[in-house]
């Protein structure tokens, strides 16, 4: 008797479930929720986050994909301090590449303004070749002075001017290969002589990294 009356009673509840609204005969929400973790992501990952984004998701998802593969790690105190760590010390190496890649755009461009100034000195002679007089380092670093705004002025002892004995013999791949690597050369105290000479410019950037150029000078007689 007792059987039946509880098999009547199920079967009421089971037709009074079948037309109630669903959260009435659900199981309760901590039943059929799944358990879920904090992770910081170490990688973006579409629909999920971006990289350093701290996320919910299911347990069995970290725990048997996200985690294994290094795409995040539980979210922690330590884990987050450490992220920022990284994170810090990832954009100040970027900070540090930028910086010394525009230190360099600044010390070629230094050295091509330097390269590109049109020297020329127009001066006495005797045989319309050699000079009464001379063109000094000083006179150089003067006229560079007076054409180019440069963050610090020349003074004469940044100006060398380079042995005409040492270069005339040159081939023009030898040349090249003395202004870019400053082999080969001899110093002369002044210039004598009319005609094209090289003189070697040292000064600095506006960021104080050292520029060395070397520049052509023309040397002409003033009567001709």
């Amino acid at each position: 008797m007792a059987a039946a009356m509880l098999a009547r009673g199920a079967s009421v509840a089971s037709r009074a479930c079948a037309g109630a609204p669903l959260r009435v005969c659900a199981p309760a929400a901590s039943q059929r929720r799944w358990r879920s973790v904090g992770v910081i992501l170490l990688e973006h990952i579409d629909e999920l986050g971006f990289q350093g984004q701290e996320v919910e998701v299911k347990s069995g998802f970290a725990r048997n994909y996200l985690i294994p593969q290094k795409l995040a790690a539980y979210a922690s105190d330590s884990t987050r301090e450490a992220f920022k760590a990284d994170l810090t010390g990832a954009f100040l190496g970027l900070a540090d590449e930028e910086a010394a890649a525009g230190r360099a755009r600044e010390r070629n461009l230094l050295r091509k303004r330097l390269q590109a100034l049109p020297l020329r000195f127009a001066v006495a002679t005797e045989d319309d070749e050699h000079l009464y007089g001379s063109v000094t380092s000083g006179d150089i670093a003067d006229q560079i002075n007076s054409r180019l705004r440069l963050p610090r002025p020349l003074e004469k002892g940044q100006v060398k001017i380079v042995d005409r004995s040492s270069t005339a013999e040159m081939a023009e791949e030898e040349l090249e290969a003395a202004r870019k690597e400053r082999t080969g050369r001899r110093f002369a105290p002044m210039i004598k002589t009319v005609g094209w000479h090289l003189v070697e410019v040292r000064t600095e950037s506006g960021s104080g990294d050292p520029v060395t150029a070397l520049v052509e000078v023309q040397v002409i007689s003033s009567s001709a």
